[in-house]
């Protein structure tokens, strides 16, 4: 009897220490804030679920990491997090915060650059969409030699002006200045330098010119051979363009 009476103060101290815990465990992983608004939230490329849960706590989202992680174990074995961008909130329980990511597919969003627009209002368009700051957008565009690694093409001096191709494009929330440049100067390369063989730097850069000034001109689509038409005869002339 004295055996058994040792075994069941032993299940009964393994019990409680269990519950205890359990209950530790719900309360570190119990919502942050429970009036908290969605938020955006961007995982790296290459970040794991571990290093994802600590950013999360450390920015506000879950209370703790460990025991987030601790909780979804099972769950989040072998399992990774698709870099991109994706909606949080410390409304949630963070256990659920990490699972969401672990099983969602990262946001999309269409963002149209339109033909004509200079650097500047792209900036705009791109922080209203909460893609990257105007600020950081143009300091970047003003540093061609940055995304030298990026392209194949001849980067210009001092300014992307006229090398931002227009289009529409998956710029996710958070994707940042440079991973939009990156986008708009691969998509110029192949669709404007690639189709045109490949030119050298001089005439690439003419052309970029003279496609901008009848950009800027042209009122109709079919306006734009006769303005071109126009601005290569006058270079042809030794004229200014007056344009």
């Amino acid at each position: 009897m004295r055996v058994l009476r040792i075994v069941g103060i032993v299940a009964a101290a393994v019990a409680v220490l269990a519950l205890g815990g359990w209950m530790t465990l719900s309360a570190m992983t119990r919502p942050l804030d429970p009036n908290a608004e969605p938020r955006y939230f961007r995982v790296r490329a290459g970040e794991s679920v571990t290093a994802v849960a600590e950013r999360l706590e450390r920015e506000g989202v879950i209370r703790s990491a460990s025991a987030a992680l601790l909780r979804i174990r099972w769950k989040a074995r072998g399992r990774t997090i698709l870099d991109g961008t994706y909606q949080v909130s410390a409304a949630q329980r963070a256990d659920r915060v990490l699972l969401h990511l672990i099983e969602s597919l990262p946001l999309r969003q269409d963002v149209l650059i339109r033909e004509g627009l200079w650097a500047e209002e792209v900036a705009r368009i791109l922080e209203e969409r909460e893609v990257a700051s105007a600020e950081e957008f143009m300091s970047l565009v003003a540093k061609p030699q940055e995304f030298a690694e990026a392209v194949s093409f001849p980067l210009p001096e001092g300014s992307l002006e006229g090398y931002l191709f227009p289009d529409t494009y998956d710029f996710p929330p958070l994707l940042g200045a440079r991973g939009a440049i990156e986008k708009m100067l691969q998509t110029f390369e192949r669709k404007v330098f690639v189709p045109l063989e490949r030119p050298e730097a001089e005439k690439l850069h003419r052309w970029v010119v003279i496609g901008s000034l009848v950009e800027l001109e042209a009122m109709h689509d079919d306006e734009r051979a006769r303005i071109a038409g126009v601005i290569y005869n006058r270079l042809e002339r030794g004229m200014r363009l007056q344009v």
